[in-house]
């Protein structure tokens, strides 16, 4: 059997076993669950080792560059491993903290210049037409009401107040906005399974699977 037609098989199958939980919970859920954690975490090991292999130790065993800053990432990455013994898990909080305030640092330094200071630049709130000079004064606008409503240290009284909720009707529409956008992108993925299980060869699952519903529906009604 040709090795693109056994995936395409294969991909419909896992797609209508996991479909089948939209029904009930079913035997065949639970496997797709399962095909598709293991498949995951077997991917992520093995690009894991993958990495590890390439940049730790190839430059460390290999090259001998223990004098760079290799050996002290390395360091770090065993620590995460005392986790593994009990009453001896402190040493992994370093890797931990320093991992998390990198992450942090480059969220901050990601984030506070074009959601933030952008916003607040005078030469940007006048456009090419109204609506982007509208848009653009907007924009300001709901920005500093934003970070009035994240104000705690005072109570949200007079202007405070009034500049808070109009803070909060604009963070909801924001998250409003990016919960539409997540489940737009999910119905485009619903969309091109759809096609793939009405078209050839996996028309040819989605009938009996259809056929199986339909008869245990008859058979529950019956009872």
């Amino acid at each position: 059997m040709d090795l693109v037609l056994f995936g395409t098989i294969l991909s419909v199958a896992t797609v209508l076993m996991a479909w089948s939980g939209l029904y009930r919970p079913t035997v065949f859920y639970t496997t797709a669950e399962s095909l598709v954690i293991g498949t995951y975490l077997g991917f992520t090991f093995a690009e894991g080792l993958r990495v590890l292999a390439n940049t730790v130790f190839v430059p460390l065993f290999q090259k001998g560059l223990w004098m760079s800053d290799l050996s002290l990432l390395f360091i770090l990455g065993l620590l995460y491993y005392s986790r593994l013994i009990k009453g001896k898990e402190w040493p992994s909080r370093i890797p931990m903290a320093i991992l998390a305030g990198i992450a942090t640092g480059l969220a901050v330094q990601g984030t506070v210049y074009p959601q933030i200071l952008q916003q607040l630049i005078l030469g940007s709130i006048i456009g090419k037409t109204v609506f982007d000079t509208v848009s653009n004064i907007l924009i300001v606008i709901l920005t500093f009401t934003a970070l009035s409503y994240m104000i705690y240290t005072r109570e949200h009284r007079g202007l405070l107040r009034i500049s808070s909720r109009i803070g909060r009707i604009g963070l909801m529409a924001a998250f409003g906005w990016t919960l539409g956008t997540y489940f737009m992108s999910l119905i485009t993925l619903v969309v091109g399974q759809v096609g793939m299980l009405v078209t050839q060869p996996g028309i040819y699952l989605t009938i009996p699977a259809v056929m199986l519903v339909f008869t245990d529906i008859i058979r529950r009604m019956r009872t």
